[in-house]
């Protein structure tokens, strides 16, 4: 995968060309060190390497080939929502899958939630912030990537309900906006 081949060293092959796995006594010049790295998202990339074994006592070489295919880690985002408080009682962090990919596919991988709770505030309280992670893995690959998902949640206003009793004269010329203070808990 894209993010193991970072730290790749051509060297750490030298065991694997060796039909019996020692190295000692012997000599590895290979014609490359370093990997075509596929972006994410991008296709798989294909790194051909030689390498000569020369045994140091007898001057005797052979050469050998090594193909290293390199797979692209998912391509993934961070993002951030805001919700109301009574639409997050609803939450269901799943949702945001497809949101979470570039692409918006979520066919062929998992999702792999570090999910705890959605703090909702109170009704007049303040805003909350819930943060999320996420590994995605691509199922056919293997390979993995992170991202994370920020949800606000704002409260609701508090609100009362009441009673109101006119006269008759004094309803001529109601408006229902005269009410606005007087349901609000703060005022």
């Amino acid at each position: 995968c894209a993010d193991e081949a970072a730290n790749f060293e051509i060297t750490s092959l030298n065991d694997d060309v060796m039909v019996s796995g020692i190295t000692e006594g012997h000599t590895f010049d290979w014609n490359a060190s370093s990997l075509t790295i596929p972006e994410d998202g991008s296709s798989q990339t294909t790194n051909d390497f030689d390498v000569i074994v020369t045994h140091i006592a007898t001057g005797c070489t052979s050469e050998a080939h090594v193909i290293i295919y390199v797979n692209p880690d998912p391509e993934v985002k961070d993002v951030e929502f805001t919700y109301c408080a009574d639409e997050a009682s609803d939450f269901d962090i799943t949702s945001f899958n497809d949101d979470v990919m570039v692409s918006g596919i979520t066919e062929g991988y998992t999702f792999d939630w570090n999910i705890s709770a959605l703090n909702i505030p109170e009704d007049g309280g303040l805003q909350t912030t819930n943060v999320f992670d996420v590994i995605v893995t691509h199922i056919a690959t293997g390979c993995t990537s992170e991202a994370h998902v920020t949800v606000y949640v704002n409260p609701d206003p508090e609100v009362k309900d009441m009673e109101v009793t006119y006269c008759a004269d004094e309803a001529a010329n109601f408006e229902i906006t005269s009410l606005n203070d007087d349901v609000m808990v703060s005022g």
